[in-house]
């Protein structure tokens, strides 16, 4: 079998020297120090978690409070309508409210 040669020559490998450009930062702390430091590092998620609900949360609900001030539709007019027994009244409403919406 033919030697794979790069080219056109044949490659000489030899033994790598040992690294001594590796950076390890953290190599040197240990025991209850190594233990606070991921305490702090989970109660930091925690707290970062924590204010990223809060945050949706409030903006959601000041959405909602926007949506239901500015809204043309009454959600309990709407609920009216599936709540009547008779047709007629579910579409004289419902074509009342299509012309409000038509107007504006």
């Amino acid at each position: 079998m033919p030697q794979e040669t790069i080219f056109n020559q044949i490659p000489k490998f030899k033994t790598a020297t040992n690294p001594t450009d590796i950076i390890w930062e953290n190599r040197h702390i240990k025991g209850s120090k190594k233990k606070v430091n991921q305490y702090l590092g989970v109660f930091a998620i925690f707290i970062l978690l924590v204010l990223s609900f809060s945050l949706i949360w409030a903006l959601k609900s000041r959405q909602m409070k926007y949506i239901k001030e500015h809204s043309i539709v009454d959600c309990k007019s709407i609920k009216k309508i599936y709540w009547m027994d008779n047709e007629s009244k579910k579409l004289q409403y419902a074509f009342r409210e299509y012309m409000i919406d038509y107007e504006q």
